[in-house]
């Protein structure tokens, strides 16, 4: 827990500092960098996400589908 909150504080204390080193160009160039990557990442992660969860289970049945297809048919008169 201490150590969180002590890694929490650095990263205030330093991004207010970078911050404030920045002129008004930078700072809007890099808000902008920055809001593009967070939308391309969500998007990397949304895919993956469809990829490794929905894909697999929304395709589950469709593996046993033509397993019927392939057995034997039983017999009417019930041997085997």
């Amino acid at each position: 827990m201490t150590w969180s909150l002590a890694l929490e504080e650095q990263f205030y204390i330093f991004l207010s500092l970078f911050v404030r080193n920045l002129n008004r160009k930078h700072l809007a160039g890099l808000s902008v960098f920055l809001i593009l990557l967070v939308c391309l990442l969500l998007c990397a992660l949304a895919e993956l996400s469809y990829r490794l969860i929905e894909k697999p289970i929304m395709n589950w049945g469709h593996q046993f589908k033509y397993q019927q297809l392939l057995s034997p048919v039983p017999s009417l008169d019930g041997s085997a």
